[in-house]
């Protein structure tokens, strides 16, 4: 009987794993892959088509199939394009960013003593030395969300580790930019996106109900959502708004 390593070592013989191709005017980097259907997506960090083809494909095949998708292709990089460019912010007086689901207009100050951030009605200050550069100002904001986090999120931890009767060994806010959260079923340790620090509080806490209903459940399956939305009369909203995309 022929095993799955020997039909893998054939293709591999045959066929690339990882190119690129060459479509009109742009470019798909296309991989292939032990899967059984074919995955297209634009990357947000920078707006790239990405292949992901079963490995039996061949190249003609690969071609015809993204040949059919042009248009998609097409569309779909113009409105990724314009997301990131819109997340290009300068981090200067009068653009706006997003603080627990409200918007505030930023207020850049310039003054020779250690950086500081206050949020005033409906601004954030940013007290920073003249000479900070735009990523300074990023990662001093986004420094500043990770400590907000820090304080928001051990209360809703308490309250969803006493419901689900499950403990968490510690928490964490990390830079992911794609996920939420995760969470280490091995270890219980719980992983939140700094990106939460934008979202309205309500959508916090549904991250962190999800992230540990998975102490109970592992896997996405209807008894892991018969837990988590019983718990939520708006999931459905909750789940819109975290889908949301605001400004930085």
């Amino acid at each position: 009987m022929v095993r799955k390593k020997q039909i893998a070592d054939i293709y591999s013989l045959h066929y690339n794993k990882k190119f690129a191709l060459q479509l009109d005017d742009f470019v798909v980097d296309v991989e292939r892959k032990w899967i059984k259907t074919i995955r297209l997506s634009i990357s947000k960090e920078n707006a790239h088509a990405h292949l992901s083809a079963p490995a039996i494909m061949t190249d003609k095949q690969i071609k015809d199939f993204l040949t059919s998708k042009i248009d998609w292709i097409r569309e779909n990089k113009v409105k990724m394009e314009k997301l990131i460019l819109a997340d290009e912010k300068q981090y200067w007086t009068g653009d706006t960013i997003y603080f627990l689901g409200n918007p505030y207009t930023l207020c850049i100050i310039n003054r020779d003593k250690p950086p500081k951030i206050e949020v005033e009605d409906d601004k954030i200050n940013v007290y920073c030395r003249p000479q900070y550069t735009v990523e300074m100002r990023k990662t001093l904001i986004r420094e500043w969300y990770r400590r907000q986090l820090y304080v928001i999120l051990p209360p809703f931890v308490a309250k969803w580790e006493n419901i689900l009767k499950v403990k968490t060994t510690g928490i964490q806010v990390n830079q992911a930019q794609t996920l939420w959260g995760s969470c280490n079923v091995r270890t219980h340790h719980v992983h939140f996106s700094i990106n939460l620090a934008r979202k309205p509080l309500r959508c916090i806490e549904y991250v962190v109900a999800h992230e540990l209903t998975h102490l109970i459940v592992r896997g996405h399956n209807d008894k892991f959502y018969s837990i988590l939305d019983g718990s939520f009369e708006d999931a459905a909203e909750v789940k819109r708004m975290l889908k949301q995309k605001e400004g930085y």
